[in-house]
């Protein structure tokens, strides 16, 4: 019931702004897009694992770039830790 109630809500809050020229070019073009955005749920903790995750593949990936180019660990370290502090800058 809840679902049907925030599906017809969302449809019919696009509905008003299209009939009311609140944005009624973009909702012509993308209220589809607009209507499932309304309907996700935003779990701000989920958001913050994937940034996490994808800063991690990131890091992961340098690390073996700099390996790949012949550097052993203790200048990889070095060359991160120097790359921290620029970055802080």
């Amino acid at each position: 019931m809840y679902r049907l109630k925030v599906y017809n809500s969302a449809n019919n809050a696009i509905e008003y702004c299209k009939e009311n020229n609140i944005l009624k070019n973009f909702l012509e073009t993308h209220s589809s897009e607009v209507f499932n955005m309304l309907l996700t749920e935003w779990n701000w903790d989920d958001a913050l694992e994937v940034a996490r995750e994808e800063g991690r593949e990131e890091s992961r990936q340098h690390f073996f770039e700099l390996l790949d180019q012949g550097l052993t660990i203790e200048e990889i370290k070095q060359r991160l830790n120097q790359e921290e502090v620029s970055s802080r800058s």
